[in-house]
């Protein structure tokens, strides 16, 4: 999340869960970034991180789903975290889906 407010995408990309669909969401938010005003990209830097209410909820002990927003749009998201040899990856699926 942090490396993907700071437009650092080549950090982001070695937390995606790799499969084409992933991969595919991936691209669509570097390219919506990439479109995104030089104030915005300056707001989305500047902001921090901050857990909801939801807050982290541990689905199983491989999968966890995060609410989370961010101080400049504090718009409410949530995105699924998968555990796979022993690292924690992004899965965009459930953040794009909704489905588990």
């Amino acid at each position: 999340i942090e490396s993907s407010l700071k437009g650092n995408y080549d950090d982001a990309k070695n937390y995606i869960l790799s499969d084409s669909l992933n991969l595919d969401y991936f691209n669509k938010l570097v390219e919506f970034y990439d479109r995104s005003s030089p104030e915005d990209k300056e707001g989305y830097k500047k902001a921090n991180i901050i857990i909801n209410a939801d807050g982290i909820e541990n689905v199983s002990d491989s999968v966890t789903i995060i609410h989370y927003s961010n101080t400049y749009k504090n718009t409410p998201s949530k995105i699924k975290m998968v555990k796979k040899n022993n690292e924690w990856f992004v899965d965009f699926k459930y953040t794009f889906s909704g489905n588990l």
